[in-house]
């Protein structure tokens, strides 16, 4: 199993570091996969990317952060990260395909 490790760019008094790697779990002969990335756009922003879906933080809470999907008002996915930053919870299902990213050669994404 790969571990990658992504420390917050955004300037503020977030001290949370991402540290997630590709999982794989075996429950009654069905597997189950996930990647998570800390990925910056074009605009300096930062979002998590699950499962090829973005999602943007919210202010900083007691326990962690919530991320809400990027893509539309109507759409409620959500997943939330802990202090610790593993991911605690993903809420919702998602009404709209992934977006499609590029990815610039100094590691920059920008959506297609």
């Amino acid at each position: 199993m790969s571990l990658n490790i992504f420390k917050c760019k955004i300037r503020c008094p977030c001290l949370v570091v991402f540290v997630f790697a590709i999982k794989y779990e075996k429950h009654n002969d069905l597997s189950v996969s996930f990647t998570i990335k800390l990925i910056t756009i074009s605009s300096g922003k930062q979002y998590i990317m699950l499962n090829g879906y973005t999602y943007y933080r919210h202010p900083a809470r007691k326990n962690g952060f919530r991320w809400s999907c990027t893509q539309s008002s109507k759409c409620h996915a959500k997943i939330i990260v802990g202090n610790d930053g593993r991911l605690v919870s993903a809420d919702g299902e998602h009404i709209h395909p992934p977006p499609t990213y590029y990815v610039l050669p100094d590691g920059t994404y920008v959506k297609g």
